[in-house]
C-alpha cells in the first residue's frame, strides 16, 4: 500500500528507479525477414519449411516420389533418369537396354 502511494504521488523511495520495459521492435523487413521464393521443382508451389535438394533444384520433402510407382523417397533413395526421379527398381526398368539385357555369343575358337 505504502508503494502505490508513492508511485501515485510520482515520487518513489530512496533507492529505487523507474524503468520501463523495452519495446519489441515488431518491423520485420529487410532481408533477414524477407519470405524465401523458391518454388517445388514437381509440383511448382512455395516451399516453407523444410525441403529436398536434388540436383540444385528444391522440392517439398514429400513431393519427392517415384515418378511411376509415387512411392516416398526421402528414406530409401533415388535415381535420377532424364529429369525424373525414380526407385531404384523402376529406374533399372527404365534404363534396361532393348531386348531385355544383354546377350552372350559364344565364339568358337579356330581350330589350332
Amino acid at each position: 500500500m505504502l508503494h502505490m502511494l508513492y508511485v501515485n504521488v510520482g515520487v518513489l523511495p530512496p533507492g529505487v528507479k523507474s524503468v520501463q520495459a523495452p519495446k519489441a521492435n515488431m518491423k520485420m523487413t529487410g532481408p533477414r525477414y524477407k519470405q524465401p521464393t523458391t518454388k517445388c521443382y514437381i509440383c511448382g508451389n512455395f516451399i516453407t519449411g523444410v525441403f529436398v535438394r536434388v540436383k540444385d533444384f528444391c522440392l517439398h520433402s514429400d513431393c519427392l516420389r517415384c515418378a511411376q510407382c509415387n512411392r516416398n523417397l526421402k528414406s530409401i533413395g533415388y535415381i535420377w533418369v532424364q529429369d525424373k526421379i525414380y526407385c531404384v527398381q523402376h529406374a533399372r526398368e527404365l534404363t534396361r537396354p532393348p531386348g531385355g539385357g544383354y546377350t552372350a555369343y559364344v565364339i568358337d575358337a579356330p581350330d589350332a
